[in-house]
């Protein structure tokens, strides 16, 4: 482990010193703007803490693991120190893929391609299972090994085999939630979930579960090792749940935001999910000169309300005007132009 972790601070040294591509690369980038660390800042808080706070919470969770075992007798903790080499053998491919995954599907959600990293995130699934199997499998192969080298004693030998059997199926639980919570998830920059999500699985249920059996109820050391092995499997309804809600689905990234002409609330309300996040796709900004120029242009330069006018050069009621015109009642006036009772009088002509 030493002479791995050398090896990769000497090339990453050799990386920093070779200037060529660096300078390459500033050389042709645009020129250096100022950079507001305020969401910076907001960013790190919500999503980097919690990501430090899962490791460094479940890392002395699992440790408590190796203490309760100690209090256990020498044949468990020798038993228990040559699973954990065996165990972290089968485990390299589940740790590999957990990290490309959450490369992979940032970089696609960084891209808007939502939909496209959620199909992504089902391979990356699969792949964790399959990670599991071959983690067990090889488990299984070294279980013959291992027992014909081990110089323990008979207890502690079996110890050793009950808890090789154990891991078999144990790293299949390592696989699915490391690639889900520690890549998946993270891509999405949700890492509040699986910080409380192995916060609570550890210091609620598997810690006191393994101080209470070891040392209320005095179990053996069999059944306490199994029962510390159930944390990884009581976390998969939660953590599939989670999976297939597709709330960790969603664009981190601030370039395109801006670029969008949100303001810091709306950014804000966005990384707090009270946004939608198939709003923020990039076609929407490629289509913005389009809208703009072709659409409003042409509403200006006819305006066909103002031109025509309709309304005031007919005015049909004040040019007509009939009730004025005609009067019918005094220009006929029927009663006083006959009078038929005057003008034949019969009686007096004869």
């Amino acid at each position: 482990s030493c002479f791995a972790q050398a090896v990769e601070v000497t090339i990453s040294a050799q990386q920093v010193n070779q200037g060529d591509s660096l300078s390459l690369k500033i050389s042709d980038s645009k020129p250096l703007q100022k950079v507001d660390l305020a969401p910076l800042t907001k960013d790190f808080m919500s999503m980097a803490l919690p990501a430090i706070g899962n490791d460094v919470s479940w890392g002395i969770g699992f440790s408590m693991y190796s203490v309760i075992l100690g209090h256990l007798g020498n044949d468990a903790v020798a038993a228990n120190s040559i699973v954990s080499v065996v165990r972290n053998l089968g485990c390299v491919l589940c740790y590999g893929i957990g990290s490309a995954a959450g490369i992979l599907v940032g970089q696609i959600l960084g891209e808007g391609k939502i939909e496209e990293a959620k199909k992504a995130s089902h391979t990356l699934f699969r792949m964790a299972i399959l990670a599991g199997v071959t983690g067990g499998v090889m488990v299984l192969a070294l279980t013959p090994f291992v027992m014909s080298h081990a110089s323990l004693t008979e207890t502690a030998l079996d110890y050793l085999l009950f808890m090789l059997r154990i891991n078999i199926y144990y790293i299949m639980g390592t696989a699915v939630n490391t690639i889900l919570i520690a890549g998946i998830f993270r891509a999405g920059g949700d890492s509040k979930f699986g910080f409380l999500c192995d916060t609570i699985d550890m210091w609620v249920y598997a810690v006191p579960l393994g101080l209470i059996a070891a040392f209320v109820f005095d179990l053996p050391v069999k059944v306490v090792y199994f029962l510390l092995c159930t944390d990884e499997f009581v976390k998969w309804p939660w953590v599939l749940k989670h999976f297939y809600s597709y709330k960790w689905a969603k664009n981190i990234t601030r370039e395109e935001l801006y670029a969008m002409g949100l303001n810091e609330d709306e950014i804000n309300a966005y990384l707090k999910e009270e946004a939608k996040p198939a709003v923020v796709i990039t076609p929407a900004i490629e289509e913005e000169p389009v809208a703009v120029i072709e659409i409003e242009e042409p509403v200006v330069e006819e305006q066909p309300v103002v031109q025509e006018q309709p309304v005031v050069q007919e005015q049909p009621a004040f040019q007509q005007q009939p009730a004025f015109q005609q009067q019918p009642t005094f220009q006929q006036q029927p009663a006083f132009q006959q009078q038929p009772a005057f003008q034949q009088q019969p009686a007096f002509q004869q």
